[in-house]
């Protein structure tokens, strides 16, 4: 069951990423077609710039699921079985927590901001920030189903 809901929510990310991009892009060459013809438009660039904001939170935790995040494994590599296992667990833990940290600081920093929208195009701020608690979210599920793989002693 855990299984089906890290794959449909691993698809969901790529799905809404690429929507992002392909907005990001239209925009962007709509922005470029009005300056031709000498009418400026201000609000493309920022509201490009929000789909950017949700396009790299939204696909944070595929790089947790895949292991495609840097890594300095110079010594891990040179433990043996258990203290690889231990490290790794370690390194989950910490990873999860400081996630959990930052989730909670975009949920304290949204409150304040509530009222605040953009300058061109109007957008509540929130909507700028909110990519970050949504992103977190995702990544902490994403590490505790990799601390579930390890409890059950599977390989990542």
């Amino acid at each position: 069951m855990v299984a089906v809901i890290v794959r449909v929510l691993s698809r969901l990310d790529i799905y809404l990423s690429v929507l992002c991009l392909l907005l990001i892009v239209g925009l962007i060459s709509l922005q470029i077609v009005c300056r031709w013809l000498s009418v400026p438009l201000t609000w493309p660039d920022e509201v490009a710039r929000f789909f950017q904001i949700w396009m790299v939170f939204l696909i944070l935790s595929r790089g947790v699921l895949h292991h495609t995040h840097i890594r300095i494994d110079y010594f891990y590599n040179r433990l043996p079985g258990r203290g690889k296992w231990i490290t790794g667990l370690v390194i989950q833990l910490v990873n999860f927590f400081v996630t959990a940290s930052v989730a909670y600081s975009a949920v304290q920093y949204l409150e304040k901001i509530w009222s605040l929208k953009s300058s061109a195009a109007g957008i509540p701020m929130p909507l700028y920030f909110l990519p970050i608690l949504a992103g977190m979210l995702l990544m902490g599920f994403a590490y505790l189903y990799q601390l579930y793989i390890m409890m059950k002693g599977k390989e990542g």
